[in-house]
């Protein structure tokens, strides 16, 4: 199953976070080419992160999924 954390420490409503949500989603399963049912997306706004020392708008972004060909992963 794979699954892509989103967090960022912008403020996003619930119209956005569905938005986002969908989008990612689709775009998952697109690029993996596994069923869009497997694929589990979390959000998570308004997270508390700092880059380059300052709070500027950031995002962090995990992927983690099994059984993808080699040529999709990295060593």
């Amino acid at each position: 199953m794979p699954y892509l954390r989103i967090e960022t420490n912008l403020e996003l409503d619930r119209q956005q976070v569905d938005t986002l949500l969908s989008s990612a989603s689709q775009a998952m399963a697109d690029q993996l080419g596994k069923p869009e049912r497997y694929v589990m997306v979390e959000v998570i706004a308004g997270a508390h992160l700092m880059f380059d020392g300052n709070r500027d708008p950031a995002a962090y972004v995990e992927l983690k999924s099994i059984g993808l060909p080699e040529s999709q992963t990295q060593p």
